[in-house]
């Protein structure tokens, strides 16, 4: 009951910030409900649906993004052990947005998502860019929050020094986007 009441107060300091989401408070004592009459099921429900709720008003970010040797979906991934490349390596990155939209549909929940990439160096000079470097999506049947992204980038011909890889995420679905940037080393 104790980490239900954590619930309770953390989604109770967020209603006032997403009033247009629906009552957070109300969705938490509801559930509370729920789990007074063992309801466990419909407990998650509800608190699913607040959830959903703050997922929708906020804006597109990531819990997570760093450079990994490989993955294998939503949080299995192997950090890389290094930030220090060769031209022609491949840098390989793991991501997991938040704050993406879902679009609920007769076949199921759609994600649809593109990716621009760039590279800067240390002064913020632009040394490449690709728009829509890629895209993804589908279509789940059940509504999704454990999004990962797996983009392999390969490293250009540049002079040894410190670079900045940016990743920018739009999703066509809600028209939100976000960004984050990698920093990475080009050896000699």
């Amino acid at each position: 009951m104790r980490l239900f009441y954590v619930v309770v107060l953390f989604l109770s300091s967020l209603a006032p910030q997403i009033a247009f989401a629906g009552n957070l408070q109300e969705k938490a004592l509801l559930a509370e409900t729920h789990l007074d009459k063992g309801d466990y099921q419909g407990a998650l429900k509800v608190l699913d649906e607040a959830r959903a709720a703050v997922n929708a008003a906020m804006p597109l970010s990531f819990a997570k993004a760093l450079l990994v040797t490989s993955t294998d979906g939503y949080g299995l991934y192997q950090p890389a052990a290094t930030q220090t490349y060769k031209a022609g390596d491949t840098l390989r990155i793991y991501a997991e947005p938040l704050g993406y939209g879902q679009s609920q549909t007769a076949a199921g929940y759609e994600i649809r998502m593109s990716t621009d990439v760039e590279i800067r160096n240390t002064t913020g000079q632009i040394l490449g860019t690709s728009e829509n470097f890629a895209a993804f999506g589908g279509i789940s049947q059940s509504h999704r929050d454990d999004l990962s992204i797996d983009l392999s980038v390969n490293v250009p011909d540049l002079r040894p020094g410190e670079y900045a890889l940016i990743i920018r995420l739009r999703d066509t679905l809600s028209d939100k986007a976000g960004e984050f940037t990698i920093a990475f080393t080009l050896a000699e």
